[in-house]
């Protein structure tokens, strides 16, 4: 089932672009087909994040409060140097090609897109961690509370021993009821990556690439150094084939390029990592954490893009503010949800932590949406590589 799914959703891509590109028309009057996927997709979001962490927290302290204490420092360890990593790898690539430099801004619309103008800061970034009502948390589909919320109950049933027995098995049941429901919405990804595709290209075109093409060159070089060198060395530890694994995640990898959205894609790569045959204690801590908070593809393109702006704007940035950089797009990246185009919400908060203008998004928006489907599938890949290097270091 595995290998056809693949098949059919690479097909599905495949078919999206011809119809996108030759009937356009049609491919707009099918888009409410892509819609309703990702509404599907949306719908499984809270439920799986809450019931996953959950009992992923229930399971990690009865296996032993040491063990726990190992799955979560391992876990958070493993996100924090990958991204740390990439953002590294990408300001390495941006000042040594810097592809801002002599760009022609004149006709440019630099005009502050409203999703940046209404950004997020460091301080409403640490206060979204802890939810002041749970239940608007979850009615909001506010992800990091929910994460919080999920760990704290999960701990908190767990050493509560036989009396939370009831609970922990509720959560058990209503966890493989909502695996179920994903199994039949998985069934339906071919035919929702082919509209989504296609509506895609019929409205967006391909004109749009052309003006920041270097720029574009620069994160799509860093996202596959990143993506086939640095997370393979890393994989490496747990002894799995490289090949094997990539092509066990390639339905989770190619669901991210169609939707641009871990969070979406999450239901999938659940299913390949359990395919993979890693741990279902470790996987149910660790992908639902990484959907929201490990995201390597758009740290570096945040780096990327603050860099290549500044470069733009001929200003020139000293070692303390690529460091500033460097540090904010680690911690704006944790805060970018898992849904499309998270990543412009978040580069106003490093944007503005080295004093470059909001307006200069204006360069980069016409593309983002292109490079936003490659930067997600790095997250997904480093979510599911997380998991395998998570259960490898517990044994």
């Amino acid at each position: 089932m595995k290998k056809s799914l693949t098949k059919k959703i690479g097909l599905g891509m495949l078919l999206g672009i011809l119809f996108g590109w030759q009937f356009p028309n049609f491919s707009i009057a099918i888009a409410p087909i892509g819609d309703i996927f990702m509404r599907l997709l949306k719908m499984l979001i809270v439920p799986l994040v809450l019931f996953s962490m959950t009992t992923g927290s229930i399971n990690a302290i009865k296996s032993g409060k040491n063990q726990a204490k190992k799955l979560a420092l391992k876990t958070f360890g493993y996100y924090l140097l990958t991204t740390f990593f990439a953002v590294v790898l990408g300001l390495i690539l941006v000042t040594t090609i810097q592809p801002g430099n002599g760009l022609n801004l004149e006709g440019v619309n630099l005009s502050t897109p409203d999703v940046v103008k209404n950004g997020t800061t460091i301080k409403e970034l640490l206060y979204s961690f802890v939810p002041t009502n749970p239940i608007a948390a979850l009615s909001n589909g506010k992800i990091l509370s929910i994460i919080v919320f999920s760990l704290l109950l999960g701990f908190s049933i767990g050493i509560t021993g036989e009396k939370g027995k009831p609970a922990a098995d509720f959560f058990e049941s209503m966890f493989e009821a909502v695996l179920k429901m994903t199994m039949w919405v998985i069934h339906l990804t071919p035919y929702g990556i082919f509209a989504l595709i296609g509506n895609t290209i019929a409205t967006r075109g391909l004109e749009s690439l052309n003006f920041v093409m270097m720029y574009m060159i620069v994160v799509l070089l860093g996202l596959l150094i990143h993506s086939t060198i640095t997370l393979p060395i890393i994989l490496t530890r747990t002894k799995r084939k490289i090949l094997d694994y990539a092509k066990t995640m390639s339905p989770a990898i190619l669901n991210a390029i169609s939707t641009g959205s871990s969070s979406a894609t999450l239901p999938l790569t659940m299913d390949c990592v359990k395919n993979a045959k890693v741990n279902k204690n470790t996987r149910k801590f660790v992908l639902p954490l990484g959907a929201t908070i490990n995201m390597d593809g758009t740290a570096l393109y945040e780096a990327v893009a603050v860099v290549f702006i500044a470069q733009a704007y001929n200003m020139n940035l000293d070692i303390s503010q690529i460091i500033i950089i460097a540090l904010t797009a680690t911690l704006a990246s944790i805060g970018a949800a898992g849904i499309p185009q998270a990543g412009l919400v978040t580069m106003s908060l490093v944007l503005t932590a080295v004093g470059l203008p909001l307006e200069g998004v204006g360069l980069i928006i016409g593309v983002d949406w292109f490079l936003d489907r490659f930067r997600t599938a790095v997250n997904v890949w480093g979510d599911s590589i997380g998991a395998a290097v998570v259960d490898s270091s517990l044994k």
